[in-house]
């Protein structure tokens, strides 16, 4: 803001000098100028601070306290919550606004716990996430532009898939806070890539137009059709598609697979099939799944009494539940249907 500041102090001087000497050389000319320069200010703030339904309550006698803006500090939100047994969390959704004239970005993103930076330090026992509200995670050089608002999604909960090895001996308030830095948008800055949903019978590949019938939430294209499983579409700024997912609801709980990789083999070595296997035990238990091998080729498939699905290492997934399975192949050709 200085330097910017500054440049506009020197052209204005400049303007003047240059009037005035050639005044001074040519008699009898008057010369009335005149220069305006627009006030600007830099404002990103959170704003609208909202809990997710469900969440713990807050019990002030444990020292808990809700999620509140800080008032000094505009972009910082604190929490302080008690998660008493596997399954409890606490969720919240803020907005950020850029209520100036100038164009922002992101420059850094901090999460703490007790008063340290989270980076691999989680408890086994805890998850925790901040995303955009439609899941997309949150990075460096992401743009919001003047008048912009975005909506950010903070969620920490107590795991339920995790070994009686990993369960805290003691009960514990744990303190959190997030901070993020705006700076002034220079040429690193990007649009933001968006995820859509669908349970459209169309279909749609990777790096084509996305042109489907779309809903922002995974809530609302399951409800549209009254099915528990769905696409996720991750597209930029240009409304192409750069990933997709398998989505399905099974205990209450959203389960993402990605498909459409490429052929990655047949051992856990490959990241996005072992991920994917990963998911599936976290949704149906390794006991409810069976993997089965071929000499260039794995998949892994896992089933209850409400939805069946698979993964392959060669990046097909799917997700059947009663009367309807949503699939995405191994070219990124996605799609949902009846049957």
């Amino acid at each position: 803001m200085n330097n910017k500041k500054t440049i506009y102090g020197i052209i204005f001087i400049l303007i003047c000098l240059v009037a005035i000497g050639y005044a001074a050389i040519v008699s009898n000319i008057s010369i009335v100028g005149t220069a305006k320069i627009k006030t600007n200010n830099f404002d990103v703030h959170f704003e609208n601070v909202s809990v997710t339904s469900g969440s713990v309550e807050i019990n002030t006698t444990n020292g808990d306290s809700a999620a509140t803006i800080e008032p000094t500090n505009r972009t910082r939100v604190d929490y302080s919550v008690t998660l008493a047994n596997p399954g409890d969390f606490y969720e919240f959704t803020v907005k950020v606004v850029n209520g100036g004239t100038i164009d922002a970005m992101i420059n850094t993103v901090t999460s703490k716990m007790n008063n340290v930076v989270i980076n691999n330090n989680l408890p086994n026992y805890l998850e925790y996430n901040v995303t955009y509200d439609d899941d997309v995670a949150i990075a460096n050089n992401h743009e919001l532009n003047a008048t912009q608002v975005e909506t950010y999604k903070v969620r920490v909960a107590y795991r339920t898939d995790i070994n009686p090895g990993d369960l805290p001996d003691t009960a514990s308030t744990l303190n959190f806070s997030f901070s993020v830095n705006y700076i002034q948008k220079d040429s690193n800055a990007s649009a933001r890539a968006r995820y859509v949903y669908t349970t459209s019978s169309s279909w749609n590949y990777i790096g084509q137009a996305f042109n489907t019938t779309s809903s922002p939430s995974p809530e609302t294209a399951m409800s549209t059709f009254g099915h528990d499983t769905f696409i996720r579409h991750k597209v930029d700024s240009n409304n192409i598609i750069v990933e997709s997912y398998v989505g399905f609801k099974l205990g209450g709980k959203i389960y993402y697979l990605r498909g459409g990789a490429g052929d990655e083999g047949r051992n856990d070595s490959r990241p996005i099939y072992k991920d994917n296997k990963d998911e599936l035990d976290k949704a149906f238990g390794s006991t409810n799944c069976i993997e089965t091998n071929y000499t260039n080729y794995s998949y892994y498939r896992c089933s209850n009494d409400y939805v069946s699905s698979f993964v392959g290492s060669s990046g097909n997934v799917y997700a059947t539940g009663a009367n309807f399975e949503c699939v995405v192949d191994v070219g990124g050709s996605s799609g949902c249907s009846e049957y």
